[in-house]
């Protein structure tokens, strides 16, 4: 009797892994940038999800997951100009702000240049994860080389050493929610440093009309 309850249990269980598998399967895999649920955009793929199977990672490169065929779809923040091979769905843009501590004297300016910030302690991403390479070309560019004294895997992260005094931090603004400690002030930097922000597809590949039905709703959601 004991056995034939395990035996329809593991049979049941079984039965449950394969329907789980099988539902992975035909999920549609979305690589999104990290702290993905900040952006404006989340709202309205949060809203697609309970008509669509998604299947949503955050990566700190979503370009390559895409690239690699690890996934179907991605959600960027990028400059500059991406490859011909791509189908790029726009959905605005997003400005690199600055996150210093409140007791910093720089904390109490409306907006900051980059070269104001040179003599700062930076607290950054992992220098080779893709925002940190960009932050210090736009630093570069700026005329410096920052001076990092952490490396982390993840913004919000950076945002809590802030918060403790650790030094500053420079991030896209829409990567971390608006909930910010008392302690940290964000400051736009001038010029404004942008990034674009976008859904984007392989062009020469065949999408399975599951995917290709996802791609039209997200056109019509943000093409309003």
């Amino acid at each position: 009797m004991i056995t034939e309850i395990a035996q329809k249990h593991a049979k049941l269980l079984s039965v449950v892994t394969d329907y789980r598998k099988k539902e992975a399967e035909e999920a549609i895999k979305v690589a999104v940038v990290p702290g993905f649920a900040n952006y404006q955009a989340a709202p309205v793929v949060k809203k697609l999800v309970q008509q669509h199977k998604m299947n949503i990672i955050e990566d700190v490169d979503p370009m390559a997951q895409l690239q690699q065929g690890e996934s179907e779809l991605a959600f960027i923040s990028y400059a500059g100009k991406l490859p011909d091979d791509f189908e790029v769905l726009s959905v605005g843009t997003d400005d690199l702000v600055v996150y210093i501590p409140a007791r910093n004297p720089l904390s109490k300016q409306k907006e900051l240049t980059l070269s104001d910030l040179k003599a700062e302690k930076f607290l950054t991403l992992h220098h080779q994860n893709p925002f940190a390479v960009f932050v210090q070309q736009v630093c570069a560019a700026a005329g410096f080389e920052l001076y990092s004294v952490f490396e982390g895997e993840k913004g919000k992260t950076l945002v809590n050493m802030v918060a403790l005094g650790m030094g500053v931090t420079l991030l896209m603004e829409q990567s971390i929610g608006e909930n910010l400690d008392s302690k940290v002030v964000k400051v736009p930097i001038v010029p404004q440093v942008t990034q674009n922000l976008a859904f984007v597809r392989r062009k020469n590949v065949e999408h399975t009309p599951r995917q290709e039905k996802l791609w039209q709703a997200l056109k019509e959601s943000f093409e309003k």
